[in-house]
C-alpha cells in the first residue's frame, strides 16, 4: 500500500500557514512595543498556525516512513532485490513528496525572519 501525494493546493496552503505563523512570531517583538493590545491575538494565531503546520509536517513524515517500512523497501534496495509494482509506487510517492515539499522554504524563512527580528529589536531598543 503506497500513499498518494496530496494535491498541490494543500501543499501550498500549509506552506503559507507556516510562513504566516513564522512572520507572526517574529513580529511579536514589534507588537509588544508598538501595539500591545495586538500581542496576544497575533501570538494565538501564530501558535495555532504552527500547530497546523507542524502537525501536517509530522503527518507527512509518518506517511513517508510508513511507505518505506510497509514493504521493507530499505532492505530490498540495500540487498538489491527486485521491486514489485507496489514497491515502485511507494518509492514514487516518497520521491514525489520530497520533490513537492516546500519545507526548506519554510525553514529558510524562519531562519531569515528570526535574524531580521533580532536585528530590528536591537535597533528599536538601542
Amino acid at each position: 500500500m503506497s500513499p498518494k501525494a496530496y494535491p498541490k493546493w494543500i501543499v501550498v496552503m500549509f506552506f503559507l500557514i507556516g510562513i504566516v505563523s513564522a512572520i507572526g512570531f517574529r513580529s511579536l517583538i514589534f507588537f509588544a512595543s508598538l501595539n500591545p493590545e495586538l500581542f496576544r491575538p497575533v501570538w494565538y494565531c501564530s501558535v495555532f498556525g504552527y500547530i497546523l503546520f507542524f502537525g501536517y509536517r509530522s503527518h507527512i513524515s509518518r506517511r513517508r516512513r510508513f511507505a518505506l517500512h510497509y514493504n521493507g523497501l530499505f532492505e530490498k534496495v540495500i540487498r538489491d532485490k527486485e521491486l514489485d509494482r507496489e514497491d515502485k509506487d511507494s518509492l514514487k510517492y516518497i520521491l514525489k513528496s520530497l520533490d513537492k515539499s516546500k519545507e526548506n522554504y519554510n525553514y529558510m524563512a524562519i531562519f531569515v525572519l528570526s535574524i531580521v527580528a533580532v536585528i530590528c529589536d536591537m535597533i528599536l531598543h538601542a
